[in-house]
């Protein structure tokens, strides 16, 4: 797990230099983005699980972000039904019950919107944490797996995304819809 998180570290390094590269620098980085793409797809291959009474499998990526903000995608497939979900959660400081909505705002200024995502609300440490699982469509994980997400909102409160777990939950979108 160690080497996994310093061979992420260093790709995340060369992804951030991409931008000022020759040719041959993009050719390196092209077989960087080969290495992290087999790396993250075999540490998803090992969180498969079957369930012993429904035979549903379940694929999903390691949750991205801390205790206060988190991102997490899920793969489910029920015999020849297969679903997508993105688990979203933040923190806040008030009490709202009953509210909808969850608004996903990418680096490129685009956003996504789905104002019928139903939000759930704990207590934590840190006072009140508020999740979503979204239902996500082919053209959703189209966009989440060619954007890199900035930030995101949960009714009105707001959680930023490092740029370097953003980046990893793209290639996890990429290669969780390959997984079967």
């Amino acid at each position: 797990m160690i080497k996994l998180v310093y061979t992420l570290s260093a790709l995340m390094i060369a992804f951030s230099s991409f931008a000022q590269t020759s040719k041959s620098e993009k050719a390196k980085y092209a077989k960087y983005a080969a290495y992290l793409d087999s790396t993250l797809t075999a540490e998803m291959i090992s969180r498969r699980k079957i369930d012993d009474s429904t035979n549903q499998i379940s694929i999903d990526c390691p949750v991205l972000g801390n205790l206060r903000n988190s991102i997490h995608i899920i793969k489910t497939i029920n015999r020849n039904n297969v679903a997508y979900y993105l688990d979203l959660s933040t923190q806040g400081s008030s009490v709202f019950v009953g509210w909808k909505g969850a608004i996903i705002l990418f680096n490129d200024g685009t956003k996504m919107k789905k104002p019928n995502a139903e939000i759930d609300i704990e207590v934590s440490d840190y006072g009140y944490r508020y999740a979503t699982s979204i239902p996500l469509t082919q053209a959703d994980l189209k966009v989440l797996s060619s954007k890199n997400i900035d930030k995101f909102r949960l009714n009105i409160f707001d959680a930023a995304v490092n740029s370097k777990e953003a980046e990893l939950f793209r290639f996890y979108t990429r290669n969780i819809v390959k997984l079967k």
